[in-house]
């Protein structure tokens, strides 16, 4: 079982990531069960995510695409595929995948998708990833899609750059790092790719909201270190003629002006 290094929270990452099939995950914990079932379904290059609120409903591996004769799509892919070509067996993989003019048949589909990303096709790499990532026609591997996604965000691929930083942000495979999934993400919203611009807003929103209650919890324990000061000073006052010692007066005022400092800085 593999640990989720994340810091980002149950609710945003049970929002942010699509639906696919599940594998073995019954017996998980909640949420997690939310993200590993559903996390890097079938996201369509360039096509914006269904709205997070409410979740979307489950989508295939294969998004739809209505074949008017499956069984002539199916055979004249079978015969490109049979010549080797890597976008043949990707599609042909898409076909078992879907059960699109054959037997639906997700072990096949993930072997196909082998042969689509050794051949060095980058969709061949993504359908891979996302096998290993929800257990489609094979065990689990989060570290494998995480190294998978990587190897197509290295070509240019809006779509791999999205899937590692998701990666990278919810420590999926990968150990989690908020600043190295926000400069892929980002990479992969300057090609205008819907979904990495959203889960960017949502990090920063998130990333927003932290910083603000780091703010106010530090004000709360410096207004209670003024109050202890406050006290003391009365209760030394109360007992004249025993003034606090000189340390104990450079202690108050190197606390003070510590915080006075602090409340500048966040002021910026």
């Amino acid at each position: 079982m593999f640990t989720l290094n994340s810091t980002l929270p149950a609710s945003m990452i049970a929002t942010h990531f699509g639906c696919s099939q599940r594998k073995g995950l019954e017996n998980s914990v909640p949420y997690l069960l939310i993200l590993l079932v559903n996390l890097f379904s079938n996201e369509t290059h360039g096509q914006s995510p269904s709205s997070p609120r409410p979740p979307a409903p489950p989508r295939p591996l294969v998004a739809a695409q209505p074949v008017q004769n499956p069984s002539e799509h199916f055979a004249a892919i079978k015969r490109e595929a049979d010549r080797g070509d890597a976008a043949a067996l990707l599609k042909l993989g898409k076909c078992y995948a879907g059960g699109i003019g054959v037997e639906k048949d997700v072990t096949e589909a993930f072997r196909l998708f082998q042969e689509s990303s050794k051949a060095g096709n980058v969709s061949g790499h993504i359908e891979l990833g996302r096998c290993y990532a929800n257990g489609i026609g094979t065990t689990q591997n989060p570290k494998e899609a995480a190294k998978l996604f990587s190897k197509a965000s290295g070509t240019g691929s809006p779509v791999g750059q999205y899937l590692y930083g998701k990666c990278l942000a919810y420590g999926f495979g990968v150990r989690a790092n908020l600043t190295a999934s926000k400069a892929m993400l980002q990479k992969s919203a300057a090609q205008a790719h819907q979904p990495a611009i959203d889960l960017l807003q949502q990090i920063t929103i998130h990333e927003n909201n932290q910083r603000q209650a780091a703010i106010q919890q530090r004000h709360q324990r410096e207004w209670n270190v003024l109050e202890g000061i406050g006290f003391m000073a009365g209760v030394f006052e109360a007992m004249e003629p025993t003034p606090p010692t000189p340390e104990q007066y450079e202690a108050y005022r190197q606390d003070f002006n510590r915080i006075k400092e602090q409340d500048r800085i966040d002021r910026r």
